[in-house]
């Protein structure tokens, strides 16, 4: 009878072999699901959210711009009151971030009102915006209207002589 023979390694497939059993009792024994690197002092970006601009509502046309920048957005209305936009009406900016939005109108026009703004403004021109997340403002702009206010005057006469006031 022969005896039995024993197999032959080489040192190359037994090493292979024993890195192969390591990698297996290791990724057993882990309590972490994966394999993925951790980066230590890697930056995490923050996030960002979209502010928007409109002229909802306006009678007259205007400029609307944001105090950091990125927002310059022109509002007009034609003669059929069809309101429309140009330029950059909105902008990507960090969450938490306050933005103050100005309108400037045209032509001697007012800023009316203002619609989506949640914070302290400096003027009727103004509006702040904390972002929290994707946020609309409607900024609206009307023709400037005068009123006058009609003076019942008296010549220094009339008032020495006691004579009534003239009708208007």
């Amino acid at each position: 009878m022969r005896p039995p023979v024993s197999p032959r390694f080489s040192p190359i497939v037994a090493s292979f072999a024993s890195v192969a059993l390591a990698l297996l009792v290791l990724s057993c024994g882990s309590e972490r699901n994966s394999v993925e690197p951790e980066l230590l002092g890697a930056r995490v970006s923050a996030s960002r959210v979209s502010l928007s601009v409109d002229g909802t509502g306006s009678t007259a046309g205007g400029v609307v711009t944001s105090d950091r920048g990125g927002i310059s957005c022109t509002i007009a209305v034609s003669s059929s009151n069809v309101v429309s936009r140009s330029g950059k009406c909105a902008q990507d900016y960090k969450t938490g971030a306050t933005i103050t939005l100005t309108g400037t109108p045209a032509n001697g026009g007012v800023v009316k009102s203002w619609v989506g703004c949640n914070g302290a403004a400096e003027s009727a021109q103004a509006c702040s915006v904390k972002l929290s997340a994707p946020t609309s403002v409607s900024g609206s702009c009307a023709n400037a209207t005068l009123t006058f206010c009609a003076l019942a005057l008296r010549s220094a006469h009339e008032i020495e002589r006691g004579l009534p006031r003239r009708a208007q």
